[in-house]
Parts: structure tokens; sequence; C-alpha cells
């Protein structure tokens, strides 16, 4: 398993601060330059580290190349990587799609999109710099998709909010609310407007300058930003 050098780990945690600090104490602040944060090799390093610690690490994408075949020349991996996307050269594989079973639901399924490797280290690489702007903006009662954050908090959360409430003079205790509402949005990441999300986001959008500039939702830094 790849293993990212500790003064990257060091880095990676000390600009994450930085961005969340940021991010919590100006609201209405916009990130702008986040190209430089993003293609820095130590973060191309950390965000390797997680996808070879995730455990679909020995799944390959439509290239058939593993995380394995990867890490055996991470540097050289690294450094490639980094000048595809600083020069505008990278572009996305298409994902294998596989269907998964749904639990429950005998007879449906649920199609799943595996990445190839390098598009996992890219997803990675703008997760680490993105998730502490994101995270200053997330009440502590959202569960969904977060670091730290569960299923298993989410149902202790609901049990103590639930509890029965003791009441004096010798009434029986009533349970605080008595009504649980459930929503589902239909197919939501199929059909809601990405170009709508990005637009309210705390990222800028992207404005594509040149056909040679990779297609990300963020502007480019100045060159070491």
């Amino acid at each position: 398993m790849y293993v990212a050098p500790r003064p990257d780990w060091d880095w990676l945690r000390s600009e994450q601060r930085k961005l969340y600090t940021r991010s919590e104490q100006q609201v209405d602040y916009v990130f702008c330059k986040l190209w430089g944060l993003i293609t820095d090799p130590r973060n191309l390093r950390m965000a390797l580290a997680r996808v070879a610690g995730n455990r679909g690490r020995r799944t390959a994408g439509v290239d058939g190349i593993t995380v394995g075949k990867v890490t055996k020349r991470a540097e050289e991996f690294i450094a490639a990587l980094r000048s595809e996307l600083r020069s505008g050269a990278f572009r996305p594989s298409p994902v294998r799609r596989v269907l998964i079973p749904k639990i429950g639901a005998p007879g449906k399924f649920r199609p799943l999109g595996i990445p190839t490797v390098k598009d996992r280290v890219v997803q990675a690489a703008l997760k680490n710099i993105l998730e502490p702007i994101f995270e200053a903006d997330f009440f502590p009662v959202s569960f969904g998709f977060r670091p730290g954050k569960s299923v298993h908090g989410a149902l202790e959360y609901l049990r103590i909010l639930l509890r029965p409430k003791d009441y004096k003079n010798g009434q029986e205790p009533r349970l605080p609310y008595q009504w649980v509402v459930e929503g589902d949005i239909k197919g939501c990441f199929d059909n809601i407007s990405h170009h709508g999300l990005t637009a309210r986001t705390r990222v800028a959008p992207y404005r594509l300058a040149s056909a040679r500039r990779p297609l990300f939702a963020i502007h480019h830094g100045e060159p070491g930003a």
C-alpha cells in the first residue's frame, strides 16, 4: 500500500485549516485561486494515498490499470499527472459501468461507475481542497457524506432527540415530537441542474478561456499559487 510522506500530511492539514477558517469567518468569500493547491505534488501524493487505502483499490477502470500498478511507479505517475493537469492536456476517461443489486429490492439494480485510477486520484485531490471549504457551511446535524459522520451518528442523535421528557406534577412522560417526515428525490443526481449547483457554490464557476485548459469548475490560480 502506498503511504504519502509525513511532511505531505502536515502540509495538507495546514492548508485545509486555512481554507476552513477563511470559509467559516468570511461567509461571502468566493474562492478563486485553488488550482495551485490542487495540482501541488504534495496534494497529489496525498490523493494517491487516499485512493490506495480504499477498499476498491483492486478494481480497475476501463484502462485495466489497478492501484497496485500505479504505486509501483508512484513518483513518475504523480509527475506525469501534474504535467497533464497544469498543461490542460488532462481529460477524464469514461467510467466502467457495473450493476449492483439493490438491498431489499429483488430484481432491481443500482448502476455504479468505476473511474480509472488516474481519475480517482484527481477526484481525491479536488476533494482534499474543496472539502474544508464546504464543511464550514454545514450544520452539525447534517450527516450525509461528510468526514467523521455516519448513519450510526445520525441514529444516535435521533435517539437523544426523541427521548421522552419527564414532566413535573405527576404527568406522564411525552415524546417531544409526534411526526417524522421522510423525503426523497427520484434520480436526484441524474436530474438536478449541475450548472445551477456550480453557480451557487463557494467556489467561483470556471470560465473557459481556452480549449486547451482542463474542464474543472474552478479558476486557475497563478503558477505556484
